[in-house]
């Protein structure tokens, strides 16, 4: 176990007056999110026809068009309880219906694959203070709890999480991921994802960034959240946000800390 290190979360005062560019990878093709998970093609992409668009197809071919996913490996056993919490943030111009621009967010276990959520007019946002985020609005806080059974098999598996395009690349969006927790026992136990556990073997694709102030949300756990997005290219970031970089594989963790 990682124990949370207060001290590797300090950051010196100037860094937030300085401006950064993300240093990830543009997000990438839906085909190529599909292998990254070991998935049969289509599986992602496929996933659009559960939600209301109509129907939207292009000559037969699904919707999904790009995105960008993170995946890490962790053992389960029988009534653990892993939960997380996460914000959707979009620059989808949502005051006007456009079924065709619902961006949706997935889960993948172990080879099954399903949707989380999706960004749609009917869901309530917030918007962002101009020129503190490249996206426009954001939702409020979704918590996601998975309770597994006394009877669930033990054992070491695949988790994985990601979010997609439909059919547009011009307006992209994002999951921003924090607060992932594993409860056992007595124990509740948060990831960090700066740390390093081999064991995890924690990867990403596309552009997946480390934010260390949570974007000044509300978190729990301290440690850094994961911004995951739609985004095609490298983007300028105002440096209050200090939206932190990186086009390498992170590592993940368990730190051990008792829930508040």
């Amino acid at each position: 176990m990682k124990l949370k290190s207060t001290s590797s979360l300090l950051i010196g005062g100037a860094l937030f007056l300085m401006s950064f560019h993300v240093l990830s990878d543009p997000s990438q093709q839906v085909s190529l999110l599909e292998e990254f998970h070991a998935l049969a093609p289509g599986a992602i992409a496929n996933l659009g026809f559960e939600l209301p668009i109509n129907d939207f197809v292009d000559e037969g071919v699904a919707v999904g068009v790009e995105g960008s996913a993170v995946k890490g490996s962790v053992n389960l056993l029988a009534n653990d309880e892993l939960s997380f919490k996460y914000r959707l943030l979009t620059k989808e111009d949502i005051s006007v219906p456009d079924e065709t621009y619902n961006d949706y967010v997935y889960v993948t276990l172990s080879g099954g694959v399903q949707v989380l959520d999706y960004v749609e007019a009917e869901t309530e946002y917030s918007d962002f203070p101009v020129g503190t985020s490249e996206f426009d609005k954001y939702t409020n806080e979704r918590s996601v709890s998975w309770l597994l059974p006394s009877d669930f098999t033990a054992g070491l598996y695949a988790l994985g999480l990601g979010i997609v395009d439909i059919v547009d690349v011009d307006f992209s969006s994002a999951i921003l991921l924090y607060d992932v927790m594993l409860k056992r026992g007595g124990d509740s136990m948060f990831f960090d994802f700066r740390n390093a556990d081999p064991e995890a073997n924690f990867q990403k694709i596309g552009d997946v960034r480390f934010i260390q102030d949570n974007m000044g949300f509300e978190s729990t756990s301290g440690y850094d959240s994961l911004l995951i997005t739609t985004t095609p290219s490298f983007v300028p970031v105002p440096g209050a946000m200090l939206l932190m970089g990186t086009g390498l594989f992170g590592l993940l963790a368990y730190g051990q800390k008792k829930a508040a």
